[in-house]
């Protein structure tokens, strides 16, 4: 039924852009291929080929704009991995005399966070977690944005009226637990199951600049997505969400050819009772996650340009213990390098190492390089390789990915 919805929806737009200019449109199809280095085991799904589809329609005229923006994966392999899910659905008006005023109302997906690798307040969205921890793809958001401009920035009040449930590995994906995923539990309260996904979230957010610096200040009263405790029952793992409030930060300054970075959050879940995990008995806790980082920016005379990454992100409140337990990147750091060749074909080299600053000889490396081969086909490829040997009878963080290596490739079409 999404996917019937979504080709209607993108055809009506398309067939309207001849007859209107305030109608335009752009999309991608991705050829993907990834292959796992072989685990021994008959059942992983060791390999991945799939198409990846995004297709963007928007309407812009005066202060209106309306936008429509969905994608898809069909995987060849694996069928858990399938899926159509809106990025964007949404319409935009301005009011008033200087247009100060903004309504934004339908799916969106924001992106709060200001560091590259680690995001403490990017905890709006639901992801999809069959893919690269460090930037997973999102799912629109249903929401009601009321915005007003405001000194040297904004104030918005946002009104999220259901939840979107992430997307998690199947049973034997290599990125997955080796058990299948049931249905996600949304808990409001200690134990008030919601009968359905509609329920009152809300938030508050001020954006300003000042001397040289971009400060956001937020506070949500929402569903957590980020973070669920994984049950054990019925042979598989249930994602019991619980409400949570989020207190936090983004604030980025540039100096010269430097970006400092800082990003925070403070999350004040409603109380749980225990409720049995893989690592025993689990119920929600207070914790504050905070990330920081350094971007700089190097030109060569050739003109090219190397950007240099430093970040770091750590969790408090939190025993060492339950910090382990519950988080992939507990106290961890990246060092990445960006090469922009800055030529016609748009070449891309990138290297980054993770790496736990508490637990030893924990690292992730990804290097990836890509181009454009036309004006309108682009190809990139990539190696990520997990070196985190077990030291646990339950592997915990890296570990549980220890020589998940992966090479992929995808082929870009867009038009």
């Amino acid at each position: 039924m999404n996917t019937i919805l979504c080709i209607f929806l993108f055809l009506i737009s398309w067939s309207a852009w001849s007859a209107d200019d305030g109608w335009s449109g752009q999309g991608e199809i991705t050829f993907e291929w990834r292959n796992f280095y072989d685990d021994d085991q008959k059942t992983s799904i060791d390999e991945g080929r799939s198409v990846m589809s995004r297709l963007e329609s928007s309407y812009e005229k005066g202060s209106r704009k309306a936008v429509l923006r969905f994608f898809s994966r069909v995987d060849q392999l694996d069928n858990e991995r399938d899926f159509v899910v809106f990025e964007d659905l949404y319409y935009r008006q301005y009011f008033g005399a200087d247009e100060e005023w903004q309504v934004k109302f339908g799916y969106q997906v924001y992106n709060w966070s200001a560091t590259e690798a680690f995001h403490p307040a990017d905890v709006i969205n639901s992801k999809h977690y069959d893919g690269d921890f460090e930037r997973p793809e999102k799912r629109g958001e249903l929401s009601l944005e009321v915005e007003r401009t405001f000194g040297e920035g904004r104030v918005t009040a946002y009104l999220f009226p259901r939840y979107e449930k992430p997307l998690y590995p199947g049973e034997f994906s290599r990125l997955g637990t080796g058990l299948p995923f049931h249905a996600p539990v949304w808990m409001k309260k200690n134990s008030e199951r919601a009968g359905d996904r509609y329920d009152l979230q809300w938030g508050l957010r001020l954006d300003q600049s000042f001397a040289g610096a971009d400060i956001a200040l937020f506070y949500l009263n929402h569903m957590d997505r980020d973070h669920p405790l994984l049950v054990y029952e019925s042979g598989g793992l249930t994602p019991y969400h619980f409400k949570v409030q989020d207190f936090g930060t983004t604030i980025q300054f540039v100096y010269e050819n430097l970006i400092f970075k800082l990003e925070s959050s403070y999350r004040d879940f409603v109380p749980s009772a225990s409720h049995l995990t893989l690592l025993g008995g689990k119920k929600t806790e207070d914790y504050y996650l905070y990330a920081w980082g350094v971007e700089y920016l190097i030109p060569h005379d050739s003109g090219k340009e190397s950007y240099l990454f430093l970040e770091g992100q750590h969790v408090g409140k939190l025993s060492r213990k339950e910090r382990e337990d519950r988080f992939l990147f507990q106290n961890d750091m990246m060092m990445a390098w960006r090469l922009a060749f800055n030529d016609t074909l748009s070449k891309e080299l990138f290297l980054s190492l993770f790496f736990d600053l508490q637990r030893e000889h924990e690292y992730l490396v990804n290097m990836s390089y890509s181009q454009r081969i036309t004006d309108v086909w682009k190809a990139s490829v990539g190696l990520r390789v997990y070196d985190a040997p077990e030291r646990e009878v339950i592997p915990r963080g890296m570990q549980t990915f220890h020589k998940d290596h992966s090479l992929y490739i995808n082929v870009n079409r867009f038009f």
